[in-house]
């Protein structure tokens, strides 16, 4: 009985929990149109292979948010923090201290900095232009005179011709 038992735990333990679902879970194999449909629509399904996306399986949420964030901290260990990108959060950072010191020392001063530092911050994100997928696309197609699938190509390549283009114009 204690035998069955044991064997029960280790294939709860082993098996019970691995996703039915094949996904994509580095930039070398995820396509870069499914990286920037995740970001646009917010549903990490994009991250699962040969599905559906209209009806999607039951994914488990949890292990595709996993998924996504080792997505994420591979192109930041590639690539780096895009300065607008760091900017933003320098400002984000410099907002949540203000409003610790106002909470800390009680001067209400430092919230009507925070918060006019909130507005402006709001206000640069919305004025920023953001190229988009295909605007992307195209500016690969011309510098480097290729045609790209961007359902194939993948996330690591994308980035890496971008990043070749920025160098080659400083």
């Amino acid at each position: 009985m204690l035998h069955k038992l044991f064997n029960i735990y280790k294939w709860v333990k082993k098996d019970a929990f691995k996703p039915t679902y094949k996904a994509f879970n580095s930039i070398n194999t995820l396509p870069f149109y499914n990286y920037q449909q995740v970001i646009e629509t917010g549903k990490l399904t994009y991250l699962l292979k040969d599905i559906d996306y209209d009806t999607p399986p039951k994914a488990n949420l949890q292990q595709l948010s996993q998924i996504w964030e080792q997505i994420n901290n591979q192109i930041i260990d590639k690539f780096g923090i895009p300065e607008r990108y760091r900017m933003t959060l320098m400002a984000e950072a410099e907002i949540i201290k203000l409003r610790l010191r106002a909470a800390v020392t009680d001067d209400r001063s430092l919230l009507t900095i925070a918060n006019v530092k909130e507005r402006q911050l709001k206000e640069s994100l919305e004025n920023q232009h953001s190229a988009d997928l295909y605007e992307l696309k195209v500016l690969i197609e011309t510098n480097f005179k290729m045609q790209i699938d961007i359902h194939k190509m993948t996330v690591r390549d994308f980035y890496t011709y971008l990043q070749l283009i920025e160098r080659a114009q400083k």
